[in-house]
């Protein structure tokens, strides 16, 4: 029994050492594939070519309806979020148009339709209406800045486990606390006002083994994929 006790506490003063130890840098890991690729939902059911469409003056949610019919197409309106953002937008909402178009896809038409509803309003503080596709589902509401954000991956753990992380991390930090610095330092370098986590609309960021997925603009992205090259120079 005494043995025993002298072992286990031998055993327990050696892991509260090694607990103190900081983590030594790990080996640099030697990885071939993309360094980032896209992260968004298929367009398939926009790019759907309708040969012809027909529409005129009319309510807009008499219009959107209008195009359900002729595609077939699932499209979800969020009226109530669009009614809290601006309560001149809504399904009795007149719009004056006069579409006639042949071999034209759903978005071609869809954009035609929000383009008229936004011309019929009395003021025009900001644009409300956008479109995307969201699991599947054509979806119109007013958060057209998340519309236009890209979705993308960052290969990052041959940052994460390099020596040289201390250009963006603090020392002794668990590889995930390393991630989620880079994420920060990104954030903080790259159009700072625009991530949701800073009340902006259009950026977003998440650690993912190894990987950011950013949500951001196209041009910010660029900056990111510099930011990220420099880095690794």
């Amino acid at each position: 029994m005494l043995l025993t006790g002298i072992a286990c506490a031998a055993l327990g003063l050696s892991v509260a050492r090694a607990a103190k130890r900081p983590v030594p840098p790990g080996p640099i890991v030697r990885y071939s594939g993309p360094l980032s690729g896209e992260l968004t939902d298929d367009p398939a059911p926009l790019r759907q070519v309708l040969p012809e469409v027909n529409l005129t003056s009319t309510t807009l949610g008499e219009a959107i309806d209008g195009l359900r019919r002729i595609s077939g197409a699932n499209i979800f309106v969020n009226w109530r979020r669009l009614a809290d953002v601006d309560p001149e937008v809504g399904p009795d909402r007149p719009v004056h148009m006069e579409l006639r178009l042949k071999n034209v896809t759903l978005r071609q038409a869809l954009t035609k339709v929000v383009e008229c509803a936004e011309s019929t309003r009395e003021r025009t503080p900001s644009r409300v209406l956008g479109f995307g596709v969201r699991d599947g589902i054509i979806t119109v509401s007013d958060d057209w800045p998340k519309f236009i954000s890209v979705g993308r991956w960052y290969y990052v753990q041959d940052l994460i486990n390099h020596p040289a992380r201390n250009s963006f991390a603090r020392p002794n930090r668990t590889p995930q606390e390393i991630e989620n610095d880079l994420a920060i330092m990104i954030m903080e370098a790259i159009d700072p006002d625009s991530w949701r986590d800073a009340g902006g609309e259009v950026g977003s960021i998440r650690t993912w083994a190894g990987r950011l997925v950013v949500f951001q603009t196209p041009e910010n992205h660029q900056n990111i994929e510099s930011l990220l090259a420099n880095l690794r120079k």
